[in-house]
C-alpha cells in the first residue's frame, strides 16, 4: 500500500493527511517499530504479524496468538490468563 493510499485512509477516519505523509515519509518511528518487532520476536517468538500477546499484569503469565485468528481464540486466551 502506498504512502497516498494510506493518506486518504487516515483522513476518512480524521487524520491530516499533510501530517500523515510527513510522518511516513520522515520515518519518524521506524526506530520504534523495529524495537518493538525485535522484543515481540525475542520474548515472545512472533515472526510475523499480526501477531498478538495477551500478559496478565499481576502473574506475568501470557499467551502468544500468532495469526489472524477469530475472536473466540482470543476469548479462549483471556479466559485461560484468568484463569476462568
Amino acid at each position: 500500500m502506498g504512502i497516498d493510499s494510506l493518506s486518504k485512509i487516515g483522513n476518512i477516519v480524521g487524520i491530516s493527511e499533510s501530517k500523515l505523509k510527513e510522518c511516513i515519509t520522515a520515518n519518524t518511528f521506524t526506530n520504534k517499530i523495529e524495537a518493538l518487532k525485535k522484543e515481540g520476536s525475542s520474548l515472545f517468538g512472533i515472526k510475523g504479524t499480526p501477531g498478538n500477546v495477551i500478559i496478565n499484569n499481576e502473574s506475568g503469565e501470557y499467551v502468544v496468538i500468532p495469526g489472524a485468528l477469530p475472536y473466540a481464540s482470543f476469548e479462549a486466551a483471556v479466559k485461560k490468563i484468568l484463569g476462568k
